[in-house]
């Protein structure tokens, strides 16, 4: 099985991330993965070299990935898509645009609410953006306009669904993943039980424990769906 990872908003080139994706990709193959592709950027992150293809908004990062997609569907074998963050906004997207035929899973991590990428984006933009010049980002005005609630996309996906996060993500409750879970239409949507001490960007230095468990929610196949809160 092969797996495309889809990163979030910062760079997955800048020194504060590069633990966390090396941890994915040395992760997913210890649970059977026999490629990880960790090689997707969006507009608007900046490489090694200090360039950047335009700013970030989300039909620009979806236009990346549906190339990409497309690259793995010419290739006639089964795949994964694990989305981090703002990923699961391009993923989704991406999804619904393309329909890829040979897409199994999408694993969703920590993906954040609308209302809390209008409190960053809009409210806090001028605190964000000192942020995402330290994440290698750069964005504009035109980014959260770009954007599609997520509750309008989950109904439509038609793929299987994994989502989890940490009890110690500032960004996204696990309430709210129970909360997108209602509006799967029965479809297979799981929705793991919250990965104690795990942050946002979960990297090595959190320890064993805590890195295990984040593995297993992301990838462990054996885990069920908990029964819907009435």
């Amino acid at each position: 099985m092969r797996l495309l990872v889809f990163p979030g908003s910062a760079s997955p080139c800048n020194s504060l991330y590069r633990e966390v994706y090396q941890l994915l990709k040395n992760g997913a193959k210890t649970y059977g993965y026999e490629t990880v592709d960790t090689t997707l950027r969006w507009p608007g992150h900046f490489d090694s070299t200090g360039h950047s293809d335009g700013k970030l908004t989300l039909d620009g990062a979806v236009d990346v990935a549906v190339r990409k997609v497309r690259q793995f569907e010419r290739d006639r074998q089964p795949y994964h898509i694990l989305a981090r963050s703002f990923g699961n906004y391009v993923a989704m997207k991406t999804i619904l645009i393309h329909r890829p035929k040979l897409l199994q899973r999408l694993i969703l991590w920590a993906p954040p609410p609308y209302w809390v990428l209008w409190r960053m984006f809009v409210r806090d933009k001028s605190e964000t953006e000192k942020i995402a010049r330290e994440k290698w980002l750069t964005f504009d005005k035109t980014f959260f306009p770009s954007v599609i609630p997520l509750e309008t996309m989950v109904p439509e996906l038609g793929v299987p669904c994994v989502a989890a996060t940490g009890t110690e993500d500032k960004y996204c409750a696990h309430k709210y993943l129970e909360y997108l879970r209602g509006f799967a239409n029965g479809e297979d949507f799981t929705v793991r039980d919250a990965v104690v001490g795990a942050i946002h960007e979960v990297h090595p230095g959190l320890g064993e424990s805590v890195v295990g468990a984040y593995l297993k929610a992301l990838f462990s196949k054996t885990l069920r769906a908990a029964p819907l809160k009435k």
